[in-house]
């Protein structure tokens, strides 16, 4: 008992804390109370900005998807708001040496004779047949270029003739164009005096076009057809049948020549009051006959 109170007399005191340290310490725990939510803070606001940036991105690619997918629909439905045709069509019919004329009256005299036996040019040849209007005789072969004008594409289903007018074979003047080589046959015929698909032929189809032709935006196709008439005298234009966008009915659209002019043919008449002709190569014409066929002598 007496060595363990020896001993424990003998062991040093703690040294009190003083006020200095117990507010540093106080400091400290403060401190890290507030590091605590600080950092807590950090890690959401980080997250918070990863999670807006990824929606923000998914969305603008959506909304950039539906734009670049409805823009072609938009600008095609203002198009047809504002009137717009889904398709822009050139038709032609070249006047190529070696080609018949024929005129519902006689050229028997006066300025239109003088026009023909003084050498007239291409131009003025062109202008007296079209102001007269002169019918090709026989066949005619017209051109059509068809551009389509939707971004939702155009189908062409069909291109034919419509006949606006019709009459007896045109007797009045024939005019033979100087020849300087052959006409070229061309794949698509129309015979006007059976303006039916197919006609003659043994299988004969729907269409006058052999097949459908799907035109995108700004993209063309040619049509080279050949009319053909012996019976009666024609004024007419060309029909293009096509679908266009989500529609099902077959809508229908009508072309002329350049000028608003209608394309004519006639079938070759036995006779012609009169028939006009040139022996050279330059259209210098003379009066052939009277009363008589078409054709040189």
């Amino acid at each position: 008992m007496t060595t363990d109170s020896a001993n424990t007399a003998r062991q040093p005191a703690s040294p009190a804390a003083s006020p200095a340290h117990e507010a540093a310490d106080e400091a400290a725990d403060e401190a890290a109370d507030e590091a605590e939510p600080r950092t807590l803070r950090s890690t959401v606001g980080r997250s918070w900005k990863w999670l807006l940036t990824t929606v923000a991105g998914g969305l603008a690619t959506v909304i950039a998807s539906v734009v670049v997918g409805a823009w072609p629909w938009l600008l095609d439905a203002w198009s047809d708001v504002r009137g717009e045709p889904p398709l822009r069509v050139l038709a032609f019919s070249r006047m190529e040496a070696g080609q018949t004329f024929a005129f519902r009256q006689a050229v028997l005299s006066g300025p239109d004779r003088l026009l023909l036996a003084r050498n007239p040019t291409r131009g003025a040849l062109v202008d007296f047949i079209r102001s007269r209007q002169g019918a090709w005789t026989g066949t005619m072969n017209v051109t059509i270029v068809i551009q389509g004008l939707r971004h939702r594409g155009v189908r062409v289903l069909d291109v034919r003739p419509r006949i606006l007018r019709t009459g007896t074979r045109s007797a009045g003047t024939c005019l033979v164009l100087p020849s300087a080589g052959e006409v070229p046959v061309l794949p698509v015929v129309a015979d006007l005096d059976n303006p039916r698909p197919g006609y003659g032929e043994r299988r004969p189809g729907a269409s006058f076009m052999k097949k459908n032709v799907d035109l995108a935006h700004e993209e063309r196709v040619t049509v080279e057809m050949s009319a053909v008439a012996r019976n009666r005298w024609y004024e007419w234009d060309v029909q293009v049948d096509y679908l266009h966008g989500d529609a099902d009915r077959v809508q229908r659209a009508y072309f002329r020549s350049e000028g608003g002019e209608p394309f004519r043919l006639t079938g070759l008449a036995p006779k012609f009051k009169a028939v006009y002709g040139s022996r050279t190569f330059s259209p210098v014409f003379r009066e052939v006959r009277r009363n008589g066929p078409c054709g040189a002598r």
